[in-house]
């Protein structure tokens, strides 16, 4: 009897365990991905991207708590022009934030707004079964569903991971409970075959909560390095997390400058290749929409009433 009474409490304890919410959107939290766009013969542009995630304070939106999220990119673009000429890597940074995510009361939903006057999105829900449809989906029918529900351990502990995609192993496309999607934070962005050029691939790098970091199935397979904090910074002022975005970047001519409020009334300059001025606009609110007639790799610098200045790179295509 006392046996059987100790084999239930010590079931039941696995069970708890097991069942406990652990979740990593906690202050200093960190998530890596990396972007490939595929290649095809004749393709002059190649474009690429490193971008990093980190949880770094809290804020409350109409009575709500949100962890705000500080992103930081490092574009690399490979120009590759006919013979016999030399290809080249241009590398530019770009600091976007803060974003905002939110965890619902039982911690297996998660929210996310790109700012404080947009729409709360569901970008992630831990409770799926085999057959369900993800928040967020992809252009990729195939893709929308969860194929298969198995579980991983991340940090001693068992999490669920909802594969999306059975054609890859190890797995590449999927979602892990407490942690989010292997193929971006806040953007559903599957991986799949490319069949042509131009298609974008993301895969998450490395995640990183309190000192531990978790490499993904797919970086262990293919021995990927976790980037530093040090390589997202063009200098010591990107370690401040600026909230300074010029996004999307690359576009097609229509892009928003987004600053903080203590630059309102800036002047945001563009610039071509050569350094001449094509376009300036006065930055009246935090973001501001910009269009211009224009291709190729340009400069911008953004000069507030203070003379204080921040600059980048920014890659127009037509």
């Amino acid at each position: 009897m006392f046996r059987n009474l100790l084999l239930l409490c010590l079931l039941m304890s696995i069970s708890k365990a097991y069942a406990q919410d652990v979740h990593f959107f906690k202050d200093g939290t960190r998530w890596v991905y990396y972007t490939e766009e595929s290649y095809e013969p004749g393709q002059i542009w190649q474009r690429s991207f490193m971008e990093e995630n980190t949880i770094l304070g809290d804020t409350v939106m109409k009575g709500v708590t949100y962890k705000k999220l500080y992103r930081r990119f490092v574009h690399f673009l490979r120009v590759m022009p006919p013979f016999p000429h030399q290809s080249s890597v241009d590398t530019s940074y770009e600091s976007r934030g803060p974003e905002y995510i939110r965890l619902s009361e039982s911690g297996n939903r998660v929210f996310y707004r790109s700012h404080p006057d947009s729409s709360e999105v569901l970008i992630c829900d831990f409770d799926l079964q085999i057959g369900d449809t993800i928040p967020l989906r992809s252009l990729v029918p195939r893709y929308n569903q969860v194929k298969k529900v198995d579980t991983v351990h991340v940090f001693g502990h068992i999490r669920k991971i909802f594969v999306l995609d059975t054609d890859y192993n190890p797995i590449r496309n999927a979602i892990i409970e407490g942690i989010g999607g292997l193929n971006g934070l806040t953007e559903n962005k599957p991986a799949f075959p490319a069949i042509s050029g131009g298609i974008f691939m993301t895969d998450l790098i490395c995640f990183e909560y309190e000192g531990q970091q978790y490499l993904p199935p797919y970086t262990v397979h293919n021995f990927y390095p976790c980037p530093s904090h040090d390589e997202f910074a063009s200098n010591t002022s990107d370690q401040n997390y600026a909230e300074f975005s010029v996004a999307p970047n690359p576009n097609s001519g229509i892009f928003t400058v987004t600053v903080p409020e203590h630059f309102l009334g800036s002047e945001f300059i563009l610039f071509d290749p050569i350094g001449a001025v094509l376009q300036k606009t006065t930055l009246k609110t935090l973001e501001t929409n910009v269009s211009i007639n224009s291709s190729g790799l340009h400069f911008y610098s953004i000069l507030s009433p203070k003379h204080q200045t921040t600059s980048g790179r920014l890659l127009i295509y037509r």
